[in-house]
C-alpha cells in the first residue's frame, strides 16, 4: 500500500494552523468576556442555517474562525452581517454610586 507522505504533512500543517486559531480565539474570548448563553445559542443557531459554515471544523468560510468559540466574543460579528456585536453592560449599581 502506498502511503502519500506529502498529504499527511500537509494535514499536520493544516491541524497545527486550525489549533492555533483556536487557541488565538480562546484567548481573545477570554480577555473579552462572555456573551450570555442565550446570545451565543442565538448567533450559533444562525451559524448553522449558514451555508458559509463548515459542518467538520464548524469553521466559517468567510472569516476563518471557529464559530463554537466566535460566538461567545461580545465584540465581534459575523462577516456577513448575520449577527453583530453584543455591548456588555456594566453594573449599573457602580455606575450609581460614581455618579453620587
Amino acid at each position: 500500500m502506498f502511503v502519500n507522505m506529502k498529504f499527511f504533512k500537509n494535514l499536520q500543517q493544516r491541524t497545527s494552523h486550525a489549533m492555533e486559531t483556536m487557541e488565538k480565539t480562546i484567548n481573545i474570548a477570554t480577555a473579552s468576556g462572555r456573551v450570555p448563553a442565550d446570545i451565543q445559542q442565538s448567533r450559533i443557531d444562525i451559524c448553522n442555517s449558514c451555508d458559509n459554515l463548515t459542518s467538520h471544523l464548524r469553521r466559517c468560510n468567510l472569516c476563518k474562525c471557529f464559530m463554537d468559540a466566535k460566538t461567545w466574543i461580545p465584540d465581534v460579528e459575523c462577516p456577513d452581517k448575520k449577527w453583530g456585536m453584543h455591548i456588555i453592560q456594566t453594573d449599573k449599581l457602580s455606575e450609581e454610586s460614581a455618579d453620587s
